[in-house]
């Protein structure tokens, strides 16, 4: 399914200028929130993990280097407590997907396997949960998140291995035919089931970051969301899609929320409209939060006509 990514030009990507041009482009792009609370150490760090990925597999590697720095460099996605969780994610699942042959295969192990590496019983998906549990520290801790503290762990760990990934979502459902109207569909905050993804390896403990991704979970949200996120993965010539936690063996693209209600959505719609958030500014759109609906700081792309144009996977109504 393509989707168009927010324009960025860098030249002379090279072992000598990499490094640098990410760092540059963290600390051009960061969001206000994070100027005096993320340390230049930690940009350090991030950029470093985020290299080593990319320098560890063919596929991490053909990633083109603006896809990697909107969507694998990044420590953020939405407007979660900031966790260092690369370091973690990284030495729990690059042995995983070390003989993966795409992107897309790589985010399939992680979303098979990662579930269960980090909690005991694994990590499982419960409503209304947004903003308490949301960064892979909080979500870790409390063995447990809706759709969006479930997307924010699936991505990070995906771009902890060098995939391309970004959280998806619509503030809220529309009911077919709405055409921009104001009624929205049934389906709950969170949408689907989850399954936890896998089986418990006995995987290790989160930590790192002093502690930061082992921060505790939080009490439930104070309201239900008709809104529901998932992630999208960049497969080496589009983004494709994939649910949090529901893992899909038959592969991507290939969920409960599709065809509908996707094919649903609304273009240009801020309530009913599909989005993919990003981390450098999006002049005239951002990703709206269901939970803070005033906060248009995310960075975020109207991507609905590629959910409205794109084909249905044989064997999905």
């Amino acid at each position: 399914m393509a989707v168009e990514g927010a324009p960025f030009s860098a030249e002379g990507e090279g072992e000598n200028g990499v490094l640098q041009i990410a760092l540059q482009f963290l600390t051009r792009n960061m969001p206000e929130r994070d100027r005096n609370v993320v340390p230049e150490s930690s940009l350090l760090h991030t950029a470093v993990a985020a290299l080593r990925a990319r320098k560890a597999t063919p596929w991490a590697r053909g990633v083109p280097l603006p896809v990697f720095l909107n969507w694998v460099l990044p420590y953020r996605h939405l407007d979660e407590p900031f966790d260092d969780w690369r370091t973690a994610f990284y030495e729990a699942l690059s042995p995983l997907v070390a003989n993966a042959t795409s992107t897309s295969e790589a985010a399939q192990i992680v979303n098979r396997r990662v579930w269960g590496l980090f909690h005991d019983p694994p990590i499982f998906f419960k409503p209304d949960q947004t903003p308490e549990i949301m960064s892979p520290g909080q979500v870790a801790a409390a063995g447990f998140a809706s759709c969006t503290g479930l997307s924010i762990f699936l991505a990070s760990a995906c771009r902890a291995v060098g995939v391309p990934a970004r959280i998806a979502g619509t503030p809220c459902w529309a009911s077919r035919g709405q055409g921009g109207g104001s009624s929205s569909s049934s389906s709950s905050g969170g949408g689907g089931s989850s399954s936890g993804g896998g089986s418990s390896s006995g995987g290790g403990s989160i930590s790192g970051g002093g502690g930061v991704f082992g921060s505790s979970g939080g009490g439930a949200a104070r309201e239900r969301f008709n809104n529901h996120n998932w992630v999208e993965v960049w497969d080496g010539g589009a983004w494709s899609f994939t649910g949090a936690a529901e893992y899909e063996p038959r592969g991507l693209n290939r969920t409960w929320f599709f065809p509908r209600p996707a094919k649903d959505a609304v273009p240009g719609s801020q309530r009913h409209a599909i989005f993919a958030a990003a981390f450098a500014p999006t002049p005239g759109s951002h990703f709206p939060l269901a939970w803070a609906p005033d906060d248009s700081t995310v960075p975020g792309l109207d991507v609905t006509e590629a959910y409205l144009t794109a084909t249905v996977p044989r064997g999905l109504t």
